[in-house]
């Protein structure tokens, strides 16, 4: 499951790195260390990353004050595939 859940992470990364979002990378590269070095905290912060206002939920990438239809359909299926892999 952690390989699984590294591979999301990963892609979760790249897609943010493409689109400038600097703090949430930095957030899910914690996360993606911490998934090596204490699995259940790495989990746990992945978790919390998805509750509360500006949670990862409402990030909603953007190009030049346009939101981004593509890369906005991709991002959501990824959340939802690193919530149910992480539960």
């Amino acid at each position: 499951m952690k390989d699984e859940i590294k591979r999301v992470v990963k892609e979760i990364i790249r897609m943010l790195l493409d689109n400038g979002e600097v703090p949430w990378v930095r957030y899910f590269d914690k996360c993606l260390r911490q998934l090596d070095d204490d699995y259940h905290e790495g989990v746990y912060n992945i978790r919390t990353a998805y509750g509360g206002m500006g949670s990862f939920n409402d990030l909603v990438l953007h190009s030049n004050g346009n939101p981004l239809k593509k890369e906005n359909e991709q991002l959501d299926k990824l959340r939802k595939e690193l919530y149910q892999i992480t539960t």
